[in-house]
């Protein structure tokens, strides 16, 4: 699997603003276009060119691409003959966009990027489950440990397309096999089948955690670092 983190070029986004936006496909341009706050939109702009650079796809094959929802209402975007591109999942957090492909036909993918604390654990007490508070509180670096919780259960929702409709409290990831374990949710309730596992990379200065999930145990991803959109 290829994971690739790119750092958004703001300014580059604004002075090229309208011309990034008449380059992407018509659903990605209206998305974009619908949102009021400049930085989300320009978000919107970078994720949807992030996409296009990474399956090396030309402006005109990239506006004639497609999108359906499959299960749960996670995306599939397909191209001008009709092929379906290989699937993915993007995440975001101050100013810097991550996107996960799957190496594999028909095999989900999703990835979360974080940077926020719980300086007072309040929502490690209130939305994880008791064992996670407990790592958390013990851990040497408890804000490190927070984000590493709160991507792995964000990045298997993300996966399986489930999103907040699932308690945080309602399973966790084993710290031994990174398998995602029950503590009360259902796992029949997911469309794509009963088991997942999660990693976890941290950045360098431990400023953000990222985690990836799928449903392979043994996957291994491989990072790339995208320093431009524009060249």
């Amino acid at each position: 699997m290829n994971v690739y983190l790119y750092k958004i070029e703001y300014d580059l986004m604004q002075a090229e603003e309208q011309r990034l936006l008449a380059s992407l496909p018509a659903f990605r341009r209206e998305k974009a276009e619908k949102l009021i706050n400049q930085k989300a939109r320009y978000e919107s702009m970078a994720a949807a060119l992030l996409v296009r650079k990474v399956l090396g796809l030309n402006e005109e094959e990239f506006q004639s691409c497609r999108e359906e929802k499959g299960p749960m209402g996670k995306p599939l975007l397909y191209g001008a003959d009709e092929k379906k591109l290989p699937l993915f999942n993007l995440s975001h957090s101050v100013g810097y966009l991550a996107l996960a492909i799957s190496n594999q036909e028909d095999m989900p993918v999703g990835i979360d990027l974080e940077t926020k604390d719980d300086k007072e654990l309040r929502v490690s007490r209130r939305m994880f489950t008791q064992m996670e508070y407990e790592w958390i509180q013990n851990a040497a670096n408890p804000q490190k440990e927070f984000r590493r919780v709160w991507t792995e259960k964000e990045s298997f929702l993300k996966c399986t397309g489930q999103g907040i409709s699932v308690k945080l409290s309602s399973f966790h990831v084993n710290r031994d096999s990174g398998k995602v374990e029950s503590d009360g949710y259902t796992f029949q309730d997911s469309p794509f089948g009963k088991e997942y596992f999660v990693k976890t990379f941290f950045a360098e200065d431990e400023s953000f955690a990222m985690s990836v999930c799928c449903q392979k145990k043994d996957f291994t991803f491989k990072m790339h670092e995208v320093n431009s959109l524009f060249s």
